[in-house]
């Protein structure tokens, strides 16, 4: 069994705090895409009581999200890691139908 692969390898990290009303230090927005490891982090602080920070960190199999939020505000963390899988086995012709069991660990 063949497994096609995607384009290239690709990390992509998508980061925010959207703040519910206008003041403070305004939204935080952070997207970034590369072959390759990826950390980003950011905050916003809205009053003494409405703040936000949100971080993560992306690379070939490895995805770490943080995020805290207090009063009226979102954080998001959305990380994305893209990579090629070819399997194949001895004497089994390449683009043979066949199942691989698997599982993903959370």
């Amino acid at each position: 069994m063949n497994v096609a692969p995607a384009a290239l390898p690709v990390n992509i990290l998508n980061l925010g705090v959207s703040l519910n009303f206008s003041g403070g230090t305004g939204p935080f927005q952070w997207v970034m895409t590369l072959a390759g490891a990826l950390d980003g982090g950011g905050s916003a602080i809205v009053s003494a009581n409405s703040a936000g920070s949100v971080s993560a960190h992306v690379d070939g199999g490895v995805i770490k999200e943080a995020g805290t939020a207090s009063g009226s505000l979102t954080t998001v963390a959305l990380a994305i890691f893209r990579d090629a899988l070819t399997i194949t086995a001895p004497g089994v012709a390449a683009g043979t139908p066949g199942s691989l069991p698997s599982a993903i660990e959370v």
